[in-house]
Parts: C-alpha cells; structure tokens; sequence
C-alpha cells in the first residue's frame, strides 16, 4: 500500500498551491509554470522548440491540458480511481488525512465527492469532450511528424500532458 506522506499539509504550505515548487526560497506554483520556470533556470536541454509556429503550437497544447484536459481527467478520476481510493483505504482513513489540510471546505467538498455515488452523467460527457481533446493530439502528432507534440524535440507540452496520459 502507497504511503502517503502529505507534506502539501503542512503549515508552511496553508498559503500555498499544488503542486509548487521552492526554489532558492522562493516559491513557483502550477505545473505548467514551474515547468517554464525549470527550463528558463536550467536551459539546457532547452524545453521550447525554435521557431515562432513551434512555439504557438507549444502554448496551445499547454493551455490546452490546464483549461480543459485537466478539468476532464478531474471529473473521470473523481467518479472512478478517487472512488476505488475510499474503497482501498477507506472514509476514516481519509477523513482522518482530510483533517490535516489547511483547507477544511475542500477537504469535505473532495470527502462528499469521493463518498456520494458516481455521476455517470458526467463520466459520459466528460469521456466525450475527452475523446475530442485526444483526436486533436492524435493529429498534432501526425501534423508535426512525432514523436513529440511539437514534433521531433521533447519540449513543455510534452511534460505538461504527461499528467493527463498517465491518469487515463
């Protein structure tokens, strides 16, 4: 069984986001984010392709995966993998954790969440819109020649989707 340390608990990050990252003391918040800030700290190997269409290209998919595919893969996992959560450790156990975080509406909004039956109306509407989303990849890959989203150089938008592949 995965333990779960849940230092995103503790005091020091009550006024922060997830996911963040501290750097130099400073803190740096949102995937995409840290992400652009990773690469601008450490350039090489540079994350953002040459080129001003590659670089459009490398915004979209990454505005892509924030604005819409991580708001499908939230609804899809709350209705299925966050339900099998509850299941495998069970309501006390989470609600004990759920009492840790500085958050207590969201805890219980995520507790009600995880507790009440699946919205299979959602889940229906939610794998549709998804499906949509992964058509259009599936043509960014085979428009820009692969293997990467902004084709043959790992940049962001591979890191920022990477999220979302691996909860589908």
């Amino acid at each position: 069984m995965t333990t779960y340390k849940s230092d995103h608990y503790q005091p020091e990050y009550q006024d922060s986001l997830v996911p963040t990252l501290v750097h130099d003391g400073r803190p740096v918040i949102q995937s995409s984010n840290i992400a652009e800030y990773l690469d601008e700290v450490f350039p090489d190997p540079p994350l953002k392709p040459e080129g001003p269409v590659l670089r459009a290209q490398m915004r979209e998919w990454m505005k892509e995966e924030e604005e819409f595919l991580f708001r499908l893969i939230v609804t899809l996992s709350f209705n299925t993998m966050m339900k099998m959560r509850a299941a495998a450790y069970g309501m006390d156990q989470l609600a004990q954790w759920s009492r840790r975080h500085p958050d207590q509406a969201r805890a219980q909004d995520y507790l009600e969440r995880i507790s009440s039956p699946a919205d299979l109306d959602a889940v229906a509407a939610a794998e549709k819109k998804l499906r949509w989303h992964m058509e259009r990849l599936d043509n960014q890959f085979r428009q820009s020649g692969g293997p990467w989203v902004c084709g043959g150089v790992f940049s962001l938008p591979d890191i920022c989707l990477a999220g979302v592949v691996d909860r589908i």
